[in-house]
Formats: C-alpha cells, sequence, structure tokens
C-alpha cells in the first residue's frame, strides 16, 4: 500500500538532520524483507553503493528494492544526480530480475515525492520490457 510505505518513510527521515539512505528490499508479493540503512552522509548528499544494494537484494532473496533518502535542507524534487543514480541502479538490478520499484524522496516538513507516481521510472520500464523480449 502507497500510503503505509509513505508514512513509514517519513516517519523515518522527515526529521532526519542529515541526509540518509535507505533501501527498502521486498520479496515478490510486496513484503518487507529488510530496511537497510545504507548511507549516512551530510547535509545534501549520501553516496550509493550499487553494486552493494545489487549484492544485497540477491543475498536477500529480494525480487523488488525501493530507495528512500530524505532533503533535509529542504525541497523534494529529485536533482539530476538522483534521477541518474535511480536509472543506474534499476538497470543494475533489473539484469538479474529484480525491479527496482520506486525512489522516495523525503522532505524535513515531511512531504513525499515518489518517482513512480511522477512517472520518472519510464525509462526502467522501457528497459525493463526490451530486457523481456530478449529473455
Amino acid at each position: 500500500n502507497q500510503t503505509v510505505l509513505e508514512n513509514y518513510c517519513r516517519t523515518q527521515l522527515a526529521h532526519k538532520k542529515i541526509e540518509e539512505l535507505h533501501v527498502f528490499y521486498l520479496d515478490h508479493e510486496f513484503r518487507l524483507i529488510c530496511d537497510d540503512l545504507h548511507n549516512i552522509g551530510s547535509v545534501n548528499m549520501s553516496y550509493v553503493y550499487a553494486d552493494k544494494i545489487l549484492a544485497d537484494a540477491l543475498t536477500k532473496g529480494a525480487s523488488m528494492v525501493i530507495l528512500c533518502h530524505n532533503h533535509p535542507v529542504g525541497g523534494i524534487l529529485p536533482s539530476l544526480d538522483d534521477i541518474e543514480l535511480t536509472t543506474h541502479v534499476g538497470k543494475m538490478l533489473l539484469n538479474h530480475r529484480i525491479k527496482l520499484y520506486d525512489h522516495i524522496i523525503v522532505g524535513p516538513d515531511g512531504a513525499i515525492y515518489s518517482m513512480r507516481n511522477a512517472r520518472q521510472l519510464g525509462e526502467l520500464e522501457q528497459y525493463e520490457l526490451k530486457m523481456s523480449r530478449t529473455s
């Protein structure tokens, strides 16, 4: 349920003063396997280790992954880096039949931005379609 997911993200990240990236690993029925605090960064950035996300998804037997991070200094729109990172991680996961379901950004006031709801995962959806045709 999208509302439950957004409320969980808000509860975890809206009050944080530095940026955190969480990775949610889910099974094929959207059940949470693990909420992993992937990295704690600074007030306006955190590093993402795509290879670690992939390795953890494979180890945990995840079918889907959701990325979630906060913007402690305000604004919820994704940066160009956020968009590029989402595409990179999503394609890497799809190469192993794991879907990047969403990338959620939480503002300091609790506002939520879902890249899925904003239809910003189109490139990944096209890549997934292409992959399904070649297998």
